[in-house]
């Protein structure tokens, strides 16, 4: 199965030095790094420890054909799906802001028809009343 990890299970990785492009769990997961995850880890990176490992994260994605950029698709329809949550949900401001990322993740996910792993799964359960995402808690 392809799982999409969003950046809260990366940092839980990194943090515990579990971070693995495949997984054991009863069959083996194939694990992509996603350029949004990426990007935020980016800019949390505090020191040069941290961006040395993930250079080395990114290398190893590509090397191996698992990092994934949102297709152009993923940009359009994470746009539709941000106007309808915050047309129906009455979500606006720092709130739906908050939310790109998220929805940019859940229409790349779709996209390469992967599965998110997140701990955020309020959000992304707010995601799915708009989006046909697959995610999950990671384990």
């Amino acid at each position: 199965m392809r799982v999409l990890p969003d950046t809260n299970v990366w940092i839980a990785w990194l943090r515990a030095g579990t971070a693995d492009l495949d997984v054991e769990e009863g069959g083996r997961l194939a694990v992509f790094l996603s350029t949004i995850a990426l990007q935020e880890l980016w800019a949390g990176a505090r020191s040069r420890g941290v961006a040395s490992v993930l250079s080395q994260l990114m290398d190893l994605a590509r090397k191996h054909g698992r990092l994934l950029n949102p297709p152009a698709a993923a940009w359009i329809v994470s746009g539709q799906v941000l106007r309808e949550i915050s047309a129906t949900r009455r979500i606006g401001g720092p709130r739906l802001r908050g939310l790109r990322n998220d929805v940019l993740l859940a229409a790349t996910a779709v996209s390469y028809g992967a599965t998110v792993l997140t701990s955020n799964v309020k959000d992304f359960e707010l995601v799915a009343r708009f989006l046909d995402v697959r995610f999950r808690a990671p384990i």
